[in-house]
C-alpha cells in the first residue's frame, strides 16, 4: 500500500488549482474515485504500484491563500486558519488569543451562491464555490484550511520584521540626520560571514530598503543589534534592543530544521514575550517619536499620485510631478494579520514539522531563472525569449550529462578561467569525513628565527620556540584545549624537532564539522578577509563568559623530526 503525499509549493499551486475549479463538474467523479481507490502507476523500477494521492501542505503567501480558503481579504476575520477577529490581533501570545485558535478553527466548508452576504460577511467568507469543498470536503470530510501552512518568510522576514524596521528607520529620521548617517555606517562596516549566511551590507544604505529581498531582511535582523545600540536615548535604547533581541530568538527558533519538545516549547514561551514587546513598542515607545515618511516613501507617494495624474480619465490636465508639501506622519500598526500568524507557528510545527519543508522560498528562488533571461535578452517578446533560452539551457545540460557519462576525459560544464598561484594554492575538494584541510605548498616560508629577531618588542613571540613546541605537543597527544597547553618539561620540548626551524604560511584553511541537525557542513578561515578571519570556541566552565573570540592573523604549518625520526606534517593555527 503506497500512498503519495503532495506538498503544492508557490512554483506550480496556480495552475493545479485553476484546473481543479474549471473542470470540478467534468472531472469531480474521476478526482473522488482516484483519491478514494488510488491509480495504478509503473514505477522506475518497473513494478507496478497503486498510488493513493494526499494533500498535506499547501505553500502560498497571505493574498494566494486567500485565493484559495475563499475568504475576504483583510475582512473582519483575515486569519484562513481561525475566526480571529481584526481587534483581536493585538492578542499574540495572550491565554484569549490561544483560546480563540483552538475553539474557532476554521471547518473544511466553502458556501455556494445560495448564501446570503448577511450571514458570511461576520466570518469573512464569500459567496464562491470552492474547488476543494466541492470535491473532497462533502465525501471524504477534506477540511481545506489546515492544509495552508505557514509562511516564514512572507509572514515576518518580509512582513512583522520589516515593517518593525521601516518604524525604526522613522524614529532614527526624527533624531537627526547624523543617526542616520551612523545607523549606515555601522552596517557598512559589517562584513560577510560564512559563503552565504551573511552577505555583505558594504555597497548600499539600508535604511533606503533597495534591492530588498527575504535574504537581506534576514541578513539585517541578524546584525543590527549593535548598529542600533546607542542611537536613541534612554530609556527608548534599552527599549528597541530588547524588542531586536527578541525578534532574533523567535526567528532563529522558528527556522530550526530540527526541532524537540524543548525548542517547541521555548518558541512557545517567545511568542508570547514577543506580543508582549510589540504591544509595549506600539503603546509606550512609538508615541514619543513624531514619525513621518521616509524620503523613500515620500518618493514612491509621489511618483504615484503622478502616475495617476497623467492617466487620461484622472481628470487632471498637470502633466509636472505631483511634489507634496510635507511627509505624511506615519505610524506603527498592529492590525495586521501577519502578527497574528506567529501564534500559529508552534501547533504547525507539531503537526507538519520543520518550516523549511513548506517554506516558500523553494518556489520563490526559481523567480531568478526567469528573470535572468529577461536581463540577458532585448527585453522584446519577453515570452517567446524565454521560452527558446530555457529550451538551450536545457539541451546543454543534456549534451554535458552525455559527455560526463561517456568519460571522454573531457571536462564539460566548466568555464575556462586563469587563477593567480603567485601568492596562493587552490585547495583541492576533500571528504566530509576529514576535519580540516590546508595547502601543501611550501614556497611561502618564515625562519622563527628571524621572526623573532626582528619583532623583539612584540608581546606575542615572547618565548615563542617553547610555547610553539608546548602546543605541538598537546595536539599530539590530542589534549583537549582549555586555553593552555600543558606543563611540558624542557625534555618533552627536545622530542620536537621543527625541520630547518621554517614555518610555511597558508591563505586559507577549511573546516569541515556537523551542524545540530546532523548535516555536514563547511566552514573558511581566511586571515586576509577580516570577515573570515574571526573564530568563536566555547570557553571553559570556570571562566564568567560562556565563549572566546580570536581572530585570526595568519595560518602556518610546520614539518617536524620526532624520535622516531619519520616526519610528520602538523598543520595548526
Amino acid at each position: 500500500m503506497w500512498h503519495t503525499y503532495l506538498r503544492f509549493q508557490k512554483a506550480f499551486k496556480t495552475s493545479f488549482i485553476l484546473k481543479v475549479a474549471a473542470k470540478a463538474p467534468v472531472r469531480r467523479p474521476y478526482v473522488t474515485v482516484t483519491y478514494r481507490h488510488g491509480i495504478v502507476i509503473e514505477c522506475a523500477d518497473r513494478i507496478t504500484r497503486r498510488v493513493y494521492p494526499r494533500i498535506f501542505t499547501y505553500s502560498t503567501d497571505y493574498p494566494e491563500r486567500v485565493l484559495v480558503a475563499t475568504i475576504r481579504d483583510l475582512g473582519h476575520c483575515p486569519c484562513p486558519l481561525c475566526l480571529v477577529t481584526i481587534d483581536q490581533i493585538a492578542l499574540l501570545g495572550q491565554v484569549a488569543d490561544e483560546r480563540t485558535r483552538l475553539s474557532k478553527k476554521r471547518k473544511g466548508y466553502a458556501p455556494g451562491n445560495e448564501h446570503s452576504n448577511y450571514f458570511l460577511k461576520p466570518e469573512s467568507l464569500i459567496a464562491t464555490e470552492n474547488a476543494f469543498s466541492t470535491t473532497l470536503c462533502e465525501e471524504f470530510g477534506f477540511n481545506f484550511f489546515g492544509i495552508l501552512v505557514i509562511d516564514l518568510m512572507h509572514e515576518f522576514e518580509l512582513g512583522v520584521w520589516k515593517a518593525v524596521l521601516v518604524h525604526l528607520i522613522r524614529m532614527l529620521y526624527t533624531l537627526s540626520k547624523d543617526a542616520v548617517n551612523k545607523f549606515n555606517h555601522r552596517f557598512r562596516t559589517i562584513g560577510n560571514f560564512g559563503r552565504s549566511t551573511i552577505r555583505s551590507f558594504a555597497y548600499m544604505n539600508v535604511t533606503d530598503l533597495k534591492n530588498w529581498a527575504a535574504q537581506t531582511s534576514e541578513d539585517c535582523l541578524q546584525c543590527c543589534i549593535p548598529c542600533f545600540e546607542g542611537l536613541f536615548p534612554e530609556p527608548y535604547n534599552t527599549y528597541v534592543l530588547c524588542l531586536l533581541y527578541t525578534l532574533a530568538l523567535w526567528h532563529g527558533l522558528a527556522k530550526l530544521r530540527q526541532h524537540t519538545d524543548t525548542t517547541l516549547d521555548q518558541l512557545s514561551t517567545v511568542t508570547w514575550m514577543l506580543g508582549k514587546e510589540l504591544r509595549f513598542f506600539a503603546s509606550e515607545v512609538c508615541p514619543h517619536f513624531d514619525t513621518t515618511e521616509t524620503p523613500k516613501e515620500r518618493n514612491t507617494r509621489d511618483r504615484r499620485e503622478t502616475a495617476k495624474a497623467m492617466k487620461p480619465n484622472s481628470g487632471s490636465k498637470g502633466k509636472g510631478k505631483a511634489k507634496t508639501a510635507s511627509p505624511l506622519p506615519k505610524t506603527f500598526s498592529f492590525r495586521t494579520v501577519k502578527i497574528h500568524l506567529l501564534g500559529h507557528y508552534v501547533p504547525m510545527i507539531w503537526w507538519f514539522g520543520t518550516t523549511d519543508s513548506y517554506s516558500t522560498q523553494i518556489g520563490e528562488l526559481e523567480h531568478c531563472v526567469v528573470k535572468s533571461y529577461y536581463r540577458r535578452g532585448n527585453k522584446k517578446d519577453y515570452v517567446r525569449l524565454a521560452r527558446r533560452m530555457q529550451c538551450r539551457s536545457q539541451q546543454l545540460y543534456c549534451i554535458t550529462d552525455t559527455i560526463r557519462q561517456l568519460e571522454l576525459g573531457v571536462k564539460a560544464g566548466h568555464k575556462s578561467h586563469s587563477v593567480n598561484r603567485s601568492k596562493s594554492t587552490p585547495l583541492p575538494p576533500f571528504l566530509p569525513e576529514h576535519h580540516h584541510q590546508i595547502a601543501n605548498s611550501k614556497k611561502n616560508w618564515v625562519h622563527i628565527g628571524d621572526l623573532v629577531s626582528t619583532n623583539p618588542s612584540e608581546p606575542a613571540f615572547q618565548n615563542l620556540i617553547p610555547a610553539l613546541k608546548d602546543h605541538i605537543l598537546g595536539r599530539l597527544i590530542k589534549r583537549p584545549f582549555d586555553g593552555g597547553e600543558g606543563d611540558f618539561s624542557d625534555e618533552d620540548r627536545d622530542h620536537v624537532v621543527i625541520v630547518n626551524n621554517l614555518l610555511y604560511q597558508h591563505s586559507k584553511m577549511r573546516i569541515n564539522y556537523t551542524r545540530y541537525n546532523i548535516q555536514r557542513d563547511q566552514d573558511i578561515i581566511n586571515p586576509s578577509i577580516l570577515s573570515w578571519s574571526f573564530v568563536m570556541v566555547k570557553a571553559p566552565e570556570s571562566e564568567k563568559t560562556c565563549f572566546w573570540y580570536a581572530r585570526v592573523l595568519s595560518i602556518h604549518g610546520s614539518l617536524l623530526q620526532g624520535t622516531t625520526s619519520r616526519y610528520e606534517e602538523i598543520r595548526s593555527l
